[in-house]
């Protein structure tokens, strides 16, 4: 559908490159008598039909021939008009006299109007800045919002231990800490600690978002429990046989919650019932991460080896529905990986290994490890530092038991940033804003930092 104004018909000349225009409207203020004309022939039979137009808008004339026009519209599509030539005559000898001062401004008018449309689509690419869908990204551009540092929240009196973004809310920010509390932040809007909440008599080691509300923690009070952040009560408690280190939630399915424990169990619990579901067996040491692979029907997850020749058992991927081991050598080195993320859209996932380096494996049997590509620079150093991926895909982000924040191309593995977030403590975790240009990372003296 295109719209016909007098000051783009005085430019006298349609562009001919688009093809298959179906229907016209011609509407002016003085002319809209004319009313909807079909055009199925195409480009030629609609320039045909403006300069007739035209002619008659300019001339002031009431009877407005379109019999011409219309003869060759109504011909399918594959045929050819014996009289096109005789109405481009007969319409290039009656049509108007535009003067050269309209038609410059008619052109200003249309290149003023291109100009503002490329504008507003630079405005909207900058908003849809991570775009998972389409997976198109700048990695100069998340480089340039890495470097700045936005606000700093200093509330926690121990040590923090995860941070976790909203999924739909995305300037919500939830972070736990051994000083027994849960925060919410609101870095963007309000700047400010929006819910704290003590779910435990112990120190919280891991806090993940369920619902739009709702939240689940596990800490060194063998529990892991169910909490509304609105309310600031606690809905559901599920008791646990030793610590718990590790929780991740099904990205599909909300309602099932996997927690690992420190004496190497793995549980899924169901949330509507309060029950177990499903136990995974295979892994040795406290579980340290657990994660899903891309098409969440296989999980991995990584332990602490405490035992002798065992170093095979580090990473473990299990069935999610059947619990049954699919493998259990992947990483042979004698190292232990405290954290693991899965890539967004590709069949990978990186591993953090505290021999002071990130790997890749593939997400699909045999879970190969990547020997040509490997993220070096930051130092680990026995903590738990978390490494994490952009939701496009092209970064990735790692804490340093220096108190650095490393940024890496995820594609070539190269050292795009190093920013000294602080001194004297390490940045224990660091994770992507899933929706907005940011970064959040935190600290082992109490720190929460937005990127």
């Amino acid at each position: 559908e295109i719209l016909f104004t007098r000051r783009l018909l005085l430019l006298k000349k349609l562009p001919r490159t688009a093809e298959g225009y179906k229907l016209v409207h011609l509407r002016t203020e003085s002319c809209s008598r004319l009313g909807q004309i079909d055009v199925l022939s195409g480009p030629r039979q609609l320039h045909l039909l403006a300069m007739n137009f035209l002619s008659a808008y300019e001339s002031d004339d009431d009877d407005i021939n379109l019999s011409t026009t219309n003869s060759c519209a109504s011909q399918p599509h594959n045929q050819t008009c014996n009289d096109m030539s005789t109405a481009t005559d007969s319409i290039s000898t009656i049509r108007g006299y535009v003067s050269q001062r309209k038609r410059k401004h008619a052109v200003a008018d249309l290149e003023c109007g291109v100009k503002k449309v490329q504008e507003d689509k630079e405005v909207i690419q900058t908003l849809s800045f991570y775009d998972s869908e389409s997976k198109v990204r700048s990695c100069s551009d998340a480089y340039r919002v890495s470097r700045k540092k936005l606000i700093n929240f200093t509330e926690h009196t121990a040590p923090v231990t995860s941070l976790d973004w909203h999924k739909h809310d995305h300037r919500l920010l939830m972070s736990s800490s051994m000083d027994h509390s849960v925060r919410v932040w609101d870095p963007y809007m309000q700047q400010c600690c929006m819910a704290n909440h003590k779910p435990l008599n112990a120190a919280v080691q891991v806090s993940r978002w369920v619902t739009s509300h709702t939240a689940v923690c596990g800490g060194y009070s063998k529990q892991a429990v169910f909490m509304d952040l609105n309310t600031l009560q606690n809905i559901l408690t599920l008791k646990q046989d030793s610590f718990v280190t590790a929780i991740k939630v099904h990205p599909t399915n909300r309602n099932d919650v996997i927690v690992g424990t420190y004496k190497s169990q793995i549980h899924s619990w169901d949330t509507r019932s309060g029950k177990i579901v499903n136990t995974y067996g295979g892994a040795d040491g406290q579980i340290l991460d657990i994660e899903f692979l891309t098409d969440n029907v296989e999980m991995v997850a990584s332990a602490d080896v405490v035992k002798k020749n065992s170093s095979s058992e580090t990473v473990v991927v299990w069935d999610y529905r059947s619990t049954i081991v699919r493998s259990n050598q992947i990483y042979q080195e004698p190292y232990t990986c405290p954290s693991l993320c899965s890539h967004p859209y590709e069949h990978s996932f990186v591993a953090q290994s505290n021999a002071n380096y990130a790997v890749i494996f593939s997400a699909r049997r045999p879970y190969k490890l990547n020997k040509y590509k490997r993220f070096e620079g930051h130092q680990v150093m026995g903590y738990r530092i978390a490494v994490d991926i952009s939701p496009c895909g092209s970064l990735l982000c790692s804490g340093d038991a220096n108190g650095q924040l490393y940024c890496y191309n995820y594609k070539t593995s190269r050292i795009l940033s190093v920013q000294q977030a602080y001194s004297g403590s390490a940045c224990i975790d660091c994770t992507f804003n899933p929706g907005l240009c940011s970064i959040a990372t935190c600290s082992w003296d109490g720190q929460v930092t937005i990127w």
